[in-house]
């Protein structure tokens, strides 16, 4: 095992050392985007996971895989300069390229049993300009719907013209950046993690984390009917000027959180209730 281990160091490290460049880039994309900013934590979240889980991944104790080998190669392929300067292209070899030497050193087995922090990888690429448009999108159209049901049940007077909103002295649009993707991709990983270590059955940790999808338009939704009523009822400036407009995006991520527990609680306390069930 520890021959594995110290091959495992030096397999993971190969890439690093190699691409210093791709990882360059993505820590100064990290740095740059704020819905970047979770990247370069997914590996050491990974190995956590991987450590906490060790007992069981490592039990199988199973041969060395050539499918890894292929991998590898098909990784270290992708991730080299020859093919793209895209960096969410090279990022994906990479992460190729790790999953290969792990499934190659430790077999299919161990494979099996650490197949999600594996796959948890995959969020260290930078998701592409494209594919995020459409997903600030979908969460703009969500927010808004759920901003207009939330004004609704406030009982507060109000003209929608799609993404704009006029209130009684206060104009107000649902902006792409009112999206908050950072602390939406926050909310996903979150439920994801909480999924995986508090959850069992596949279907109750689907059901879980795709919740955190309406939640994420909720919690923005929140946050602009708080800030609206605010400038309605108190001063314009609540929407400009405030705290709670410039730092409160923790706030109400806190929140969030607090409304998906007791989904949480009641995945879990059925998931007791009937083990034997999948």
């Amino acid at each position: 095992m520890y021959k594995k281990l110290l091959l495992s160091a030096v397999l993971f490290l190969a890439p690093v050392l190699i691409n210093l460049g791709v990882f360059k880039d993505l820590l100064d994309h990290s740095l740059k985007n704020n819905y970047s900013s979770h990247i370069l934590l997914i590996p050491f979240i990974s190995l956590f996971l991987i450590f906490r889980e060790r007992s069981s991944i490592f039990h199988a104790n199973s041969k060395f895989s050539p499918i890894g080998i292929g991998l590898m190669i098909l990784g270290a392929f992708i991730a080299g300069p020859w093919i793209s300067t895209d960096l969410s292209l090279r990022a994906l070899g990479i992460v190729i390229l790790w999953i290969g030497a792990f499934l190659f050193i430790f077999g299919l087995g161990s494979f099996r049993k650490a197949l999600f922090p594996l796959l948890f990888l995959v969020l260290m690429i930078p998701i592409p300009g494209t594919i995020l448009q459409h997903i600030v999108a979908v969460l703009q159209k969500g927010t808004s719907e759920a901003s207009a049901i939330l004004f609704k049940l406030t009982g507060t007077p109000f003209y929608r013209d799609d993404m704009f909103f006029s209130l009684p002295g206060v104009n107000i649009e649902i902006a792409p950046q009112c999206s908050s993707i950072r602390s939406s991709l926050a909310l996903f990983i979150s439920s994801l993690l909480a999924s995986h270590l508090l959850l069992k059955s596949p279907w109750r940790k689907t059901l879980f984390v795709f919740a955190a999808v309406p939640m994420a338009m909720i919690k923005n939704a929140i946050r602009i009917v708080v800030l609206s009523l605010l400038a309605v009822h108190v001063n314009k400036g609540w929407l400009t000027d405030s705290d709670l407009h410039r730092e409160g995006g923790i706030l109400f991520f806190i929140l969030a959180l607090l409304l998906l527990y007791p989904l949480l609680w009641q995945l879990r306390r059925s998931e007791q209730k009937s083990p034997h069930q999948l």
